[in-house]
């Protein structure tokens, strides 16, 4: 076995140097950026090791900001969709009445639609979620990410464009092009999620966290935006423009922000190695990379699981297929006028996504559930 030494004075990490001694690997560490590779018969490539450097700093929290937009991004398509539910009733109302949408006397399209578009968005979002989780790693950051987003942007343009558009003659026509969109962007924002949560899982535990709190904020924004449009005198059609150019707006600054952190040191710091689905082992700083078998990872994390598969399960099937439903039991007060079944819908969404954000926010408890955790 042939001798190793270490330049002592060029090192980074806080070891000592009879942790150094007790190292054998197949990389010469000439500074701490540099890598020099040798190859070896007793090595396989998935043993190889890299020198772990100290992070350079997020400056100005772009990244980290980044994510929070991210976050947002991945989920406001859909918030921004559940919340126009005025908007739809307008468009799918009895073409008998031109302006006013009766509540009470639904026509089959506005009966059908909040159905029609949970199972559409939903399905093929879980069907596509499972795939990039089996098959994502094959392609590049810049691929799950940033075509998503133009994607995105290009479909809720169309989406933007045909609310001044005239549908009232071809209503069930405008109903399968609007579910086409949806079934788009559940497809496009599974791809979004799980390249995001990938390299999100890249840095530190932060980022992770702006992320979710981003998703979170996005039910908010959409919620807060519907119902004060309520309190002023917009119309459906005004307020379905304000939401969907707000989407708009947010996607592509989202698109933006990400193409502009490429170039960060610390994002290319923590997301060099994503090309390949391995994990990193510190030992004494350095790194060894191990394939983790996602059964593995599923053994570990199935009480986390099955705890979301079960909130999900019941929340998406109330909300909002139902909860658009309920109305006010008395008539004629202002609630009822100016609100009707909308308010009530807004706030189970707002109350929804607050609740996240308050867990969130606090500390880590312990809980039995603790004692899984992923090695």
């Amino acid at each position: 076995m042939s001798n190793i030494q270490f330049d002592y004075s060029t090192l980074s990490t806080s070891i000592s140097r009879s942790e150094l001694g007790s190292i054998i690997g197949h990389h010469i560490l000439e500074n701490a950026y540099d890598i020099q590779e040798e190859s070896s018969s007793e090595k396989s490539n998935d043993d190889e090791e890299i020198y772990v450097h100290p992070s350079p700093p997020d400056k100005y929290k772009l990244v980290y900001l980044t994510f929070g937009l991210l976050g947002i991004g991945t989920l406001m398509p859909w918030n921004f969709f559940i919340t126009a539910n005025d908007y739809w009733m307008y468009k799918f109302r009895s073409t008998l009445n031109k302006s006013c949408i009766d509540h009470h006397n639904k026509t089959d399209l506005q009966a059908a639609f909040t159905s029609y578009l949970a199972l559409s968005n939903n399905v093929p979002y879980v069907l596509f979620l499972i795939i990039c989780t089996l098959f994502n790693n094959r392609f590049s950051k810049l691929f799950r990410v940033l075509a998503p987003l133009v994607i995105l942007f290009l479909l809720f343009g169309i989406v933007t464009a045909c609310v001044e558009i005239d549908t009232d003659s071809w209503q069930m026509g405008f109903f399968s092009l609007t579910i086409l969109i949806i079934m788009a962007v559940g497809i496009v924002s599974a791809v979004l999620q799980s390249g995001v949560s990938g390299i999100a899982a890249l840095l530190p535990t932060d980022y992770m966290h702006i992320m979710v709190l981003g998703q979170s904020f996005a039910g908010i924004l959409a919620s807060v935006a519907q119902t004060l449009s309520l309190l002023g005198d917009c119309d459906s059609i005004k307020s379905a423009l304000i939401y969907f150019f707000s989407s708009d707006a947010v996607i592509f600054l989202t698109l933006i922000s990400y193409a502009a952190i490429q170039k960060s040191e610390f994002f290319k710091y923590h997301t060099y190695s994503l090309k390949e689905a391995t994990a990193l082992k510190v030992v004494s700083g350095i790194a060894t990379r191990e394939k983790v078998s996602i059964l593995h990872l599923l053994k570990q994390i199935w009480p986390y699981a099955l705890t979301i598969l079960l909130d999900f399960w019941v929340t998406i099937g109330i909300f909002p297929g139902l909860a658009v439903l309920i109305e006010p039991n008395s008539q004629g007060n202002i609630w009822n006028a100016q609100f009707q079944t909308n308010a009530f819908a807004d706030l189970l969404c707002i109350a929804h996504n607050l609740f996240p954000i308050d867990n969130a926010m606090q500390p880590p408890a312990t809980l039995p559930l603790a004692c899984y955790t992923v090695q």
